[in-house]
């Protein structure tokens, strides 16, 4: 029973890194319909970048987070502007190979800048640990559950209410209808992935505090992400939060009852059974089947 409740209790913690981590792809694959292949390599920029800024001040790296984040949005214009926008009337097939190159260059810039040694961001939380009788909790695993909860929650408040947030919604819904109405769509298109790469910046930052990083990470957490928005439902901030949980759940469950086998099977046992998830539900975790039959 106390071996459950710590599978539980982790798969939550893991599950809500993912769930913040995969509401950048979200919103890159649900306005834009860009299935942004560099979205890993964004991760890592963030830990990077929050690794530098914490070494470059001498702070903790919880501290410098906000400054992370910050930088995320300017360089997610740059890379809008220049690489994603002109390409949103091309096919998928050129946008993936597009967004395919943009992740090796990432991951090589990345190795020849730091090399492909493991890095990791200094901060007292990483030795504190919490312990309720048997169950003890790193307080690293306690800082992704709340930054998630808080950045998730301030990314539904801003999606829902703000005035960017139904324009944003608008051109989801239906590009051409938003051009008619006079929306500035590519600048729409522009500051949603910026917003994107915020929360990118921002997951990688808490994953850099509590474990250590790699380039060539970028492409297991593209690969996650995927599977989380498109089982989900791009439009559904529920929808990912649930397939967030159960790849977790999957993941932590199978390392821990399957002696020796170690977490990598647990990510492909997790990738395996979500995709049978998205074969019997194409439509995502939680859209509405209707919704496709009124469309056609």
């Amino acid at each position: 029973m106390e071996l459950l409740v710590q599978v539980i209790v982790y798969s939550v913690m893991l599950g809500g890194f993912y769930a913040l981590m995969s509401q950048g792809l979200a919103i890159s694959y649900g306005v834009l319909r860009f299935p942004n292949l560099a979205h890993g390599g964004l991760v890592i920029c963030g830990a990077y970048t929050n690794w530098l800024l914490s070494g470059a001040f001498g702070l903790d790296g919880l501290l410098v987070i906000p400054l992370t984040v910050a930088i995320g949005y300017p360089v997610g214009c740059l890379v809008a502007s220049l690489l994603l926008v002109p390409l949103l009337e091309k096919t998928h097939f050129v946008q993936l190979l597009v967004s395919l190159g943009l992740a090796l260059f990432i991951e090589s810039s990345l190795i020849l800048a730091f090399s492909a040694q493991a890095a990791r961001i200094e901060s007292p939380l990483s030795d504190y640990v919490f312990r309720y009788g048997w169950l003890n909790i790193r307080g690293t695993q306690l800082l992704m559950l709340g930054s998630s909860i808080v950045l998730i929650g301030i990314l539904v408040a801003v999606l829902r209410w703000s005035q960017f947030g139904k324009m944003m919604r608008a051109t989801s819904d239906d590009i051409q209808a938003a051009v008619v109405v006079g929306l500035p769509v590519r600048s729409v298109f522009t500051r949603s992935f910026a917003i994107g790469t915020m929360i990118c910046f921002a997951a990688g930052a808490i994953m850099g505090i509590d474990q250590a990083f790699v380039p060539g990470m970028g492409m297991l957490l593209t690969l996650k992400a995927f599977v989380i928005v498109v089982v989900g439902g791009s439009s559904k901030v529920t929808g990912t939060i649930v397939a967030a949980l159960t790849l977790a759940l999957i993941e932590i469950a199978t390392a821990t009852y399957v002696p020796g086998i170690g977490s990598g099977v647990g990510i492909v046992a997790g990738v395996v059974l979500l995709a049978v998830m998205l074969w019997l539900k194409p439509e995502g975790l939680l859209n509405k089947a209707t919704e496709r039959a009124q469309a056609a």
